[in-house]
């Protein structure tokens, strides 16, 4: 996993900010800006909150527009394929 924040990061984050995100959305953001592209199931273990938790979260960052789709990858939590999460890219 990535552990630093690429320029194009800070830029949606600043963007993203203004939008006045809920508690839970900001730390799944907050989670997705600190590790990069990262799996529902990877976010909830660091989290240390149950899965079900992210995956609202996620679906709503998604129709917000600030997340979106990166492709399957094997969870690093479970071994098993699963869609990876991150920051939108503005193309």
């Amino acid at each position: 996993m990535k552990t630093l924040m690429q320029t194009t990061s800070l830029d949606a984050y600043s963007q993203i900010d203004e939008k006045g995100l809920g508690r839970q959305q900001q730390e799944v953001l907050d989670v997705i800006l600190k590790f990069g592209d990262i799996c529902n199931n990877e976010t909830a273990k660091y989290l240390g909150i149950p899965i079900n938790c992210i995956t609202g979260r996620v679906n709503e960052l998604t129709k917000l527009g600030i997340i979106e789709d990166k492709g399957k990858r094997k969870s690093r939590v479970t071994g098993i394929n699963s869609i990876a999460w991150g920051i939108k890219d503005e193309s």
